[in-house]
């Protein structure tokens, strides 16, 4: 999450998981920057993915990623541009399309 949370633009980071209903929060030089939700199991669930696309479109949070962790990478991806395949209420996302970041 860090690594991650290193690319963002200001210098003053905090990463927060207090939220509720989502896993963490990115506030930069106190800007509410982005809300993000990663994925378990590979999978995201579609209410997940409603959350996260309220707590943007509400226009407190300038950004809603979805995140994928691996034990070497991690891939991030803005939900404007969130694609994968859908099976019943979960999400499994297209990580081809994600960045990535190596550790």
């Amino acid at each position: 999450m860090h690594s991650w949370a290193k690319k963002a633009p200001g210098t003053k980071k905090e990463v927060d998981g207090d939220q509720p209903n989502i896993d963490y929060t990115l506030v930069v030089d106190g800007i509410k920057l982005a809300v993000v939700i990663t994925t378990k199991q590979d999978i995201i669930t579609a209410r997940e993915l409603a959350i996260l696309d309220n707590y943007k479109s509400g226009g407190i949070w300038k950004f809603a990623y979805v995140i994928h962790i691996t034990p070497d990478k991690v891939y991030y991806q803005e939900i404007a541009d969130f694609s994968g395949n859908v099976k019943g209420n979960t999400i499994t996302p297209d990580f081809n399309s994600f960045k990535c970041i190596q550790e």
